[in-house]
């Protein structure tokens, strides 16, 4: 309804803007004035700039004027949209173009920490669904909330299909969208519209679900991907990232019906565009989104598993057009699909996450990734008698992959069942893939230069393993410094062979080269060059121009090698302004009591005032800089600085808890109070007592508690049967259900609430409750072991075990024992959770039909199989077709170690 008065502000707005960019420019030219005596060069620079400047700012505002008229033209007389000369697809076209036309023009410099495309993306996302959030609320025709009852508010919604049967976005997708492991998520959704913006880790999507796409695409899902590369762009693993991501998703979709998305690859802003066209229906793109975001959650940091790795043994310069190449060439086929495995296999290895997806159409890649997780952890006589038991072309394919990956283990074991380390052609291939395997090859094969040249281009520190005649070759030593990772080079240049380093000439090229190549390394010729102090003293100033302020690292410059104070000081001072980490004081104990090194190190620590001399104890202007950056750095100040009202005040404006560190007059003071609980209601629990009894108090405290935090850390105890209040405490955290009153554990709206999304809450309700049907299979439809809390009778239902078990199979454990021996209900566990198996009865662990239902959803639970089945045929290629035949050969192993069974044939 008061949509034309909010865009007629926004073009005041717009205006005002422009008028004060026009006030800026005009009043840097008149600063310019006072230097018109100057004949500088950087004078002539600057007056130049501010022709130029002009000159933009004038472009800018005549192209922002017209748009802006297009645009709010419909508004003119402050009616409604026209029905036929302007629609909403023309002025929002518009405003896209607006919109592109301000980011071409505008730089953003340290804008809320923006620092990539993906971050102002998403920053822009959330700025505009705040701006929208108010026009919902106010107009009546949308709902904003945040999160899930009881779940923690990384996530925002401004929601305008507030009726289910209306919205794009049903039950199934807010689950996976809360238990995403994101940072962040903004969410519009409207009965035709949804979009997304998710920030995970480093890296960030957007995803947009339309019912009638523009250009004849009808249902359309987009992803929009993008890659924080601000710091590190050279980094394989990011890039590898990307890849896996376009190679996986150009596959058949897991939902039936499907085709592949068409993409299109940003250079510029590190972002990809997948976009799936003409799905057949709401529920398949409902389906897709829920696996697109199960994708999504297995990437998280798998960049650090990818980063040594390298593709296809080469150098790649990798960017956007590398990847789009090696996708669509057929040439790279056999490669991709090669690195896709090892991929997998990496994953395992690590053992940190699981790249198993809906999207993981290939048995055989999950294989590897349960493979490598066991060569990972069992021992290497238990790794002999699995490779011994596999075929002779699946034990290839098994040691290909292990070498690749610990050719510390894998070596011996590759000796005896291939010939790989004797033959250059296959040395070469996997030395260009871990440099490391040159330890394992055949002694002829380490004196090939060309094996050595390719091993430390991979991995420079694989010069350890080359023959000494090599560690004095200075080409491929220059190669190892060249090719090392920030933090590496010391480690290669601890393996120069001897020639070169008596050569005192060509040792400061390579001690050049390798801080040019690594700034870090000057810390190792720290303690190689004491006898060369001016040499030593070019290597650390040549490491400061090449630090990366980005980076936690200590400090380079040690004053003794510099030997002068004043460029030690301006270094410091500079590196403190310039670092975008904190950086701790107590690193420059010279500096203690020095004003200005003090201030910047504040800027970057707060914290530091901890390190000031005493005449700075009681500096106001320190501390008032300070506590606007961590108010909890109140707690260095002295006695008068926590009695002073506007100090405490900026102190808890920024952070709640420092109200800690006030004096006792100010812990009473309302308006302080209450300025640290609109921050941070845990805050409450520094208060004065007869603040804290106070109602009003404790109801701001709930409101702005922050998630996770628990009530028992501030509320007072009277307020736990407070009906009203103990409901805002469970929207802000679910698990406060455990200190309401046993009067509200009885209380069926109260219950009823939390259950609906947190059924294990079901252990703290009243034993009425337990006992109530209702609220029992609205428990154990949340969370399927929920039934072991509800009452023996319900326990004893089969209804209610049902539903309990098609949300999680191993709630079996917790059915009555007369449910458990049902065929019926144990097949239900089994299609749920193969593992369920384990509680099953005798008699139906012998029963073929079910165990091959478990062992198709896990192989694994052909460790619950009767002894009678161990050695079918037909079960065990269930088995194995689920987990693989080394996995299986495992379970073979381990059963015959725990029963004494030495004839057990799989």
């Amino acid at each position: 309804p008061r949509r034309a008065e909010i865009i007629n502000h926004c073009a005041r707005e717009i205006g005002h803007f422009l008028a004060e960019a026009e006030a800026f420019l005009a009043g840097y030219k008149q600063l310019l004035v006072l230097g018109m005596a100057s004949d500088s060069q950087e004078y002539g620079q600057c007056k130049d700039e501010q022709v130029l400047l002009g000159e933009q700012l004038a472009t800018v505002s005549r192209r922002v004027k017209t748009l802006l008229a297009r645009f709010t033209r419909p508004f003119v007389r402050n009616t409604e949209l026209p029905r036929r000369d302007s629609n909403l697809q023309h002025w929002l076209h518009s405003c896209q173009v607006l919109s592109e036309h301000l980011l071409r023009q505008v730089s953003v410099r340290q804008c809320q920490d923006i620092n990539s495309i993906h971050q102002l993306v998403l920053w822009l996302h959330q700025r505009f669904l705040a701006m929208l959030a108010p026009v919902a609320s106010a107009s009546g025709q949308g709902l904003v909330h945040t999160g899930l009852p009881g779940t923690i508010n990384k996530i925002k919604f401004v929601d305008f299909a507030p009726a289910p049967s209306q919205q794009l976005l049903n039950r199934a997708c807010y689950d996976a969208l809360v238990s995403m492991k994101a940072l962040r998520v903004t969410v519009l959704n409207m009965p035709d519209y949804a979009q997304m913006a998710i920030q995970l880790l480093c890296h960030a999507c957007s995803v947009e679900l339309l019912t009638q796409a523009e250009g004849g695409r009808e249902r359309t899902l987009r992803l929009r991907y993008s890659e924080d590369f601000c710091r590190d762009s050279h980094v394989n693993g990011k890039w590898l990232r990307l890849w896996y991501l376009v190679q996986t998703l150009t596959q058949s979709p897991p939902t039936a019906g499907l085709g592949a998305p068409d993409i299109v690859y940003n250079d510029q802003s590190h972002q990809i565009l997948f976009e799936f066209t003409r799905i057949p229906s709401r529920e398949a793109m409902q389906n897709l989104f829920v696996d697109i975001l199960a994708l999504m959650e297995s990437l998280q940091n798998i960049d650090l598993d990818l980063d040594e790795f390298h593709l296809d043994g080469s150098q790649t310069v990798w960017n956007m057009s590398t990847i789009q190449k090696r996708l669509a060439n057929p040439t790279f086929a056999k490669v991709n699909a090669h690195a896709l495995a090892h991929g997998y296999w990496l994953v395992g290895h690590r053992g940190n996450r699981s790249l198993i997806t809906p999207w993981t159409h290939n048995k055989e890649l999950a294989h590897l990734q349960v493979t490598a997780r066991l060569f990972k952890d069992v021992s290497d006589d238990r790794v002999g008698h699995l490779l011994e038991a596999q075929s002779d072309a699946h034990r290839r394919t098994v040691l290909w992959h292990y070498l690749l990956t610990d050719p510390a283990r894998a070596g011996h074991w590759v000796q005896k069942w291939t010939t790989w380390l004797d033959d250059e052609t296959t040395a070469m291939q996997l030395v260009s893939q871990n440099g490391h395997i040159l330890k394992c090859l055949a002694p002829q094969l380490r004196n090939k230069r060309a094996i050595v040249w390719a091993a430390v281009k991979c991995h420079p520190q694989a010069l350890a393993h080359a023959p000494v005649h090599f560690k004095n070759d200075v080409d491929i030593v220059s190669r190892a410094l060249r090719n090392c990772e920030s933090g590496k080079c010391a480690d290669v240049f601890k393996h120069i062979g001897p020639e070169l380093t008596n050569d005192p000439v060509i040792f400061r090229q390579l001690a050049t080269l390798a801080v040019t190549c690594d700034y870090r390394c000057a810390r190792y010729f720290a303690g190689e060059l004491k006898q060369d102090q001016p040499f030593l003293k070019e290597l650390f100033l040549l490491a400061c121009k090449k630090v990366d302020y980005g980076r936690n690292d200590d400090w380079l410059i040690d004053k003794d090698v510099l030997q002068d104070h004043q460029l030690y000081r301006q270094m410091t001072v500079d590196y403190l302004k310039m670092s975008r980490t904190p950086v701790s004081l107590e690193s420059f104990p010279d500096f203690y009591d020095d004003r200005e090194v003090l201030e910047a190190s504040i800027s970057s620590n707060p914290h530091n005032l901890q390190h000031a001399s005493v005449r700075f104890q009681k500096d106001r202007a320190l501390f008032r800089h300070a506590v606007a950056k961590n108010g909890e750095t109140l707690c260095y100040a002295c006695d008068a600085l926590r009695d002073d009202f506007e100090l405490v005040s900026i102190a808890v404006k920024n952070n709640g808890l420092a109200l800690e560190y006030a004096s006792e007059r100010l812990r009473g003071d309302p308006d302080i109070v209450t300025a640290a609980l609109q921050n941070n209601g845990r805050a409450l629990g520094y208060a004065a007592e007869s603040i804290r009894s106070e109602p009003h108090f404790a109801r701001l405290a709930v409101s702005h508690q922050t998630p996770f935090t628990s009530i028992r850390f501030y509320l007072p105890g009277s307020f736990y049967s407070d009906k009203a209040l103990m409901k805002i405490a469970l929207e802000r955290n679910y698990a406060n259900f455990r200190y309401v009153s046993d009067a509200l554990r009885d209380d069926d709206e109260l219950v009823k609430m939390m259950l609906k999304y947190h059924g294990e809450q079901l252990v703290y309700v009243s034993a009425r409750l337990r006992d109530d049907r209702d609220m029992v299979c609205l428990a154990v439809a949340s969370e399927g072991r929920a039934l072991r809390n509800a009452s023996q009778r319900l326990r004893s239902d089969p209804d209610v075990v049902l539903l309990a078990l098609r949300n999680d199979g191993m709630a079996l454990k917790y059915a009555h024992p007369g449910l458990q021996t049902r065929e019926e209900i144990v097949a239900m566990a089994l299609q749920q959770n193969g593992l369920a198996l384990e509680f099953a009865p005798a008699a139906l662990r012998s029963d073929k039909p079910l165990v091959t239902l478990a062992l198709h959803n896990n192989g694994e639970a052909l460790r619950f199989a009767a002894p009678s089945l161990w050695d079918d045929p037909d079960i065990i290629a269930a088995a194995v077709a689920s987990i693989g035949p080394v996995a299986v050969e495992n379970i073979r192993l381990d059963i015959t170690e725990a029963s004494g069974m030495q004839n057990i044939k799989l």
